[in-house]
């Protein structure tokens, strides 16, 4: 799933979803809470940048999944094993463009990012949701998110009930 959203495809850099210049201003997080080989807690995503490197960064064991679900009072995060946090970075974007915002761009890309998701989600048998309308404040209290970053999406996935 994470692949999916940012997984390095070519040999310069290029990755699974478009970037306007090759920006690649996202960051992919991981909130796993009952994920097989891995304990509870957050990891970002590192894609690679020339060389594809698919591993999953540790920054804090802690189980959120009840915290989440009660912060956001959102049916989808009751049950789900993990969900992934999309972030974008507006000034990295912005230096992309001579200091100019393109804000824009990096909510395109996370579009992107999130089609393909659902593409993978659904070749794998698995159900998720991208969810934009939430509180950030309150999710920025309760996960790690670099202070530069604009929370995108939360997108709980897993198996779906039967």
């Amino acid at each position: 799933m994470l692949w999916a959203g940012q997984g390095v495809t070519s040999d310069w850099g290029g990755r699974t979803a478009p970037s306007a210049k090759s920006t690649y201003p996202l960051t992919l997080f991981l909130i796993a809470y009952k994920v097989n080989g891995l304990e509870a807690g957050e990891y970002q995503y590192i894609p690679g940048d020339r060389t594809p490197v698919h591993h999953l960064k540790p920054i804090k064991e802690v189980d959120l999944q009840q915290a989440i679900f009660e912060a956001l009072n959102e049916s989808s995060f009751k049950n789900a094993p993990a969900v992934i946090v999309i972030t974008g970075n507006m000034d990295k974007m912005a230096e992309s463009y001579g200091g100019i915002p393109h804000d824009k761009e990096v909510y395109l890309e996370a579009g992107h990012a999130g089609e393909n998701m659902y593409l993978q989600a659904e070749s794998l048998k698995l159900g998720m949701v991208t969810i934009s309308g939430f509180d950030k404040a309150k999710v920025k209290d309760l996960i790690t998110i670099p202070t530069g970053d604009t929370i995108i999406y939360l997108v709980p996935f897993g198996i779906p009930k039967q």
